[in-house]
């Protein structure tokens, strides 16, 4: 006679989210994945403004942030519900930022964080590069946002809400002290 077995239980499918600074890599490491995964971005649709109004990214960027933003999350939206991976890739710096994208993600799918430390200096230097090779319908970020977003940065710990973390370290890169809990 046969024992029952226990039905197997399904993996979900991986949702790697980016974690980094502009100029940091994620978007070359997001198209070059062996995968070839679906990506949700901001970017990609604010070049496509920028193309469209035949305006730089920097103007997009002022001009059509949170209409990228929102499409986006409905971009992400579409992806979740087809079930299958994908990367998202944005910034995604804080704590708190990536706690809701957990809570979002964590029932369908395998949250990976892939977290791109680089130091300040070479992330400004990657757009100092953009700039001088004349993208400008890249995505070239105002060098006082870069320095802005990186005094919010708290990359992800043991310990975080997550499944997994991932670190694709610079080898110049040394990790600043963790943020106090207020």
């Amino acid at each position: 006679m046969n024992e029952p077995t226990a039905p197997k239980k399904q993996k979900k499918p991986p949702a790697y989210v980016l974690v980094g600074l502009p100029g940091s890599g994620k978007s070359t490491w997001a198209k070059n994945h062996p995968a070839r995964l679906p990506i949700a971005s901001g970017d990609v649709f604010l070049e496509e403004f920028a193309r469209k109004d035949g305006i730089t990214y920097a103007e997009a960027f002022k001009k059509y942030y949170k209409k990228s933003v929102a499409l986006m999350k409905k971009r992400v939206g579409e992806l979740v519900d087809a079930g299958g991976p994908f990367i998202w890739d944005q910034t995604n710096l804080e704590r708190k930022e990536r706690d809701g994208i957990y809570g979002r993600l964590h029932k369908t799918h395998e949250v990976i964080f892939v977290c791109f430390l680089v130091p300040l200096d070479v992330c400004l230097a990657q757009h100092k590069k953009r700039q001088a090779k004349g993208r400008d319908g890249g995505d070239v970020v105002d060098e006082k946002r870069i320095r802005y977003l990186a005094s919010l940065t708290e990359f992800p710990v043991k310990g975080d809400k997550c499944d997994k973390i991932v670190n694709i370290i610079h080898p110049e890169w040394k990790r600043p002290e963790r943020k106090k809990e207020s």
